[in-house]
C-alpha cells in the first residue's frame, strides 16, 4: 500500500531571497577574480595560429607540401603532417619554432614510397586530396590544431 502525499508549495518569500542571495554572491565573484592580477586585468593567455597554403600544388615536383604558418601575438611551436586517404599516404611529422609575429614556409616531405603511390593515383586520373594538420603550441600549454587541404596536380 502505497501513501500518495500532495505536492507541497515553495513559499515564494523563501524562493526570493535565495534568488536575491546567489544573485549576489555571483556579483561578488567575478570583481574577485580580477581583483589579482596587474592592474586588475586577467592573466590568462590568447594564442593566435594562422596556416595558409596553396590549394593545388605540384607535390611530385618538389617532392614536399609547401604551408606558411603564422604565429601574431607570441612565440608557439608548430608540429604539422600529411595525410591522404586515397591513394593512402602519410608523411612524417614536421617540427618548427616561431617568434611572435614570424611567418616560416614549412615543408613536409614525402618519403619516395609515398610519392610512388602519388604518382600512379595521378597516373590513374585521379586527383589526391592530402589533409596537412598542424597543431601550435605556447609556453603557457595552449594548443590551437588547423587543417588544410591540398589537392594534387599532375606536373
Amino acid at each position: 500500500m502505497s501513501i500518495i502525499r500532495p505536492p507541497q508549495r515553495l513559499h515564494l518569500a523563501r524562493v526570493l531571497i535565495g534568488l536575491a542571495a546567489s544573485a549576489a554572491v555571483a556579483g561578488l565573484l567575478p570583481a574577485a577574480a580580477g581583483a589579482g592580477g596587474p592592474q586588475g586585468g586577467s592573466t590568462s593567455h590568447h594564442l593566435e595560429f594562422r596556416l595558409s597554403g596553396r590549394d593545388h600544388q605540384d607535390v611530385l615536383g618538389v617532392g614536399a607540401i609547401l604551408i606558411n604558418a603564422r604565429c601574431p601575438t607570441e612565440a608557439c611551436a608548430v608540429v604539422a603532417k600529411a595525410t591522404s586517404e586515397s591513394p593512402s599516404i602519410q608523411s612524417g611529422t614536421v617540427h618548427a619554432h616561431l617568434a611572435a609575429g614570424q611567418a616560416k614556409r614549412i615543408s613536409v616531405p614525402l618519403a619516395r614510397r609515398q610519392r610512388g603511390k602519388l604518382k600512379a593515383a595521378l597516373k590513374a586520373g585521379k586527383t589526391p586530396i592530402l589533409t596537412v594538420e598542424a597543431t601550435a603550441r605556447d609556453n603557457s600549454g595552449n594548443r590551437i590544431p588547423l587543417s588544410l587541404e591540398v589537392r594534387a596536380f599532375k606536373p
